[in-house]
């Protein structure tokens, strides 16, 4: 059984559609570690985190562990964590002991040396999370952005014009070097999407120093491992399969040369920052025509989007219905 004080609490970062997915099922495989599925468990409670009381209380901590267990996002966790397990898990005091016995619940017959958590949108959530965890490590994962827009654009949720596409991307990243700033030499890694599938071995067993356990060929056979993923249809059969060393530098095929005149024009700087070449040969896009897609066309298409996304709504009233409740419980 995971002893709780005695484990190493870790982070994996990176914008959507950057391979955040593919990595956490990857480090999930090794016998002494586990990644579940996303939780959004910052995202969803740290505003009103405080509505629970003094949650040194197990008392307390049972009540939030109830309210986490019953939204929509942790019901799609397959098996669903049993709440007198997870009870029977905490070790620490606060919201901390209540993620870490949620998470290390899904570790069943594991030996667990260290437990992680992967939701993209916690990157904003960082000092959240670095109250509750300031020992926490921190694994990123960077993709070209032009590949993460391609990819994006035609999901069920996200930007829907590669102006908005770059500004996420690079929005992401510049929040990641806030947080690369505020760790230790060893609380951080960075690794590359494409490094990793041309090199997963290497690139794997940085993790592995970083989390302080040994390499395991497991975290290659991330792929046999039967798992209801909850992500879309094509992003989980490509976690069914052995890593696909070619997903690379689609971009070429798929935008067109004004898409990339888009992208870059937006985020052209943060590509070189991050080591990937620009290849814009359009010049940058006029101003008139920027300030169109930020202003009027990304966020119209947008709205639609997310009027048609009935499950994002769904999720949306669930964790509304218990703020609501817990807020009106204080008063």
């Amino acid at each position: 059984m995971p002893q709780g004080n005695a484990l190493t609490p870790f982070f994996i970062f990176g914008s959507p559609r950057s391979g955040t997915s593919l990595l956490s099922r990857m480090v999930d495989s090794h016998e002494q570690l586990v990644v579940p599925n996303e939780s959004l468990i910052f995202k969803m409670f740290s505003s009103f985190i405080d509505c629970y009381g003094d949650l040194s209380q197990l008392e307390n901590q049972s009540v939030l562990l109830q309210d986490i267990l019953a939204t929509r996002v942790i019901r799609y966790w397959q098996p669903k964590p049993d709440f007198e397990t997870v009870l029977g898990l905490i070790k620490r005091p606060g919201f901390a002991g209540v993620i870490e016995a949620l998470i290390c619940s899904t570790a069943t017959g594991k030996d667990l040396k260290a437990w992680g958590e992967k939701s993209p949108g916690h990157v904003f959530y960082w000092n959240e999370i670095k109250r509750e965890f300031p020992e926490a490590k921190v694994i990123h994962i960077v993709r070209d952005g032009r590949d993460v827009a391609s990819s994006i654009i035609n999901a069920r949720m996200g930007p829907k014009t590669y102006c908005a596409a770059a500004q996420m991307w690079r929005d992401y990243l510049a929040q990641i070097e806030t947080i690369k700033q505020d760790c230790a030499a060893d609380q951080f890694v960075e690794v590359r999407y494409e490094s990793l599938l041309a090199t997963p071995q290497d690139n794997l067993q940085k993790i592995c120093d970083l989390l302080g356990v040994s390499y395991s060929e497991s975290m290659l056979n991330f792929f046999e491992k039967d798992t209801n993923y909850q992500t879309d249809k094509t992003n989980l059969e490509n976690l069914r399969k052995p890593l696909i060393s070619d997903n690379q530098e689609k971009w070429r095929q798929n935008l067109s040369a004004e898409e990339l005149q888009e992208f870059e024009t937006v985020a052209g700087d943060f590509l070189n920052r991050f080591g990937y070449t620009t290849a814009n040969k359009l010049g940058p896009l006029p101003s008139a025509r920027l300030n169109y897609l930020k202003y009027l066309k990304s966020p119209a298409i947008r709205f639609v989007s997310r009027a048609k996304d009935t499950q994002g709504q769904k999720e949306f009233l669930s964790i509304e219905g218990i703020k609501f409740r817990r807020k009106f419980n204080r008063l």
